[in-house]
């Protein structure tokens, strides 16, 4: 996860910040997505995926699924590394590209968002990031934050990460649910999922790790 294009970031790095590299951790990732802010600068689009296809340990079997996700709302074309050349560079690594133009669907697509998806054979989005978010309410929703709430109460602390995870855990339900229902019901899932591990702090899931 990398921020990009705020003023306070050093500009010698063209205002680009790793926050974390790779992780199974899907709690501390949800931590930081929720402290992104936005605070207005350059968002140099090539210079940041370049900067993460340097900086990250891609997989190189060809089974691998590498995937970019970059959002923002100016011209994708800004920065030293032309977007193009950072294509290229995803490309040859076996990485996709996918883009999130923040406004109109058409201004994206002229500033080059569209093409910087196309190159890679990725997908591009707009996202009108005035509009709330929409919930269709299901009658299952109920019954699956109930089972959450009952999943929590599984996890058997350990170790020194024991007590300060399992309240990240807690924290991050409380994240979600106060952006939306659809946020929460959709965080319970991925909980539910075997990509959510905990290994370094639960004793059942270390268990499952033979750890």
């Amino acid at each position: 996860m990398y921020k990009y294009g705020n003023d306070p970031l050093n500009a010698k790095e063209r205002y680009i910040g790793q926050v974390n590299g790779f992780s199974s951790d899907l709690d501390e990732i949800s931590k930081n997505l929720f402290s992104l802010t936005t605070n207005g600068g350059n968002e140099y689009c090539g210079n940041v995926i370049q900067a993460s296809l340097n900086q990250l340990n891609w997989g190189a079997n060809p089974k691998d699924l590498n995937l970019i996700f970059i959002a923002g709302n100016e011209g994708f074309d800004q920065g030293s590394v032309a977007y193009k050349e950072a294509a290229s560079s995803a490309r040859s690594k076996g990485v996709t590209i996918n883009t999130i133009f923040c406004g109109n669907y058409n201004t994206g697509v002229n500033s080059y968002w569209k093409d910087g998806a196309s190159l890679t054979k990725g997908e591009y989005i707009a996202i009108n990031s005035d509009k709330a978010t929409v919930h269709i309410p299901s009658p299952y929703d109920y019954k699956i934050l109930e089972k959450n709430r009952a999943l929590n109460d599984t996890y058997v602390t350990y170790g020194v990460l024991g007590t300060s995870k399992k309240e990240l855990q807690i924290t991050e339900d409380t994240n979600a649910a106060g952006y939306g229902e659809v946020n929460i019901v959709t965080r319970a899932v991925s909980k539910s999922s075997r990509f959510y591990k905990n290994s370094s702090w639960d004793l059942v899931d270390a268990m499952d790790n033979d750890e």
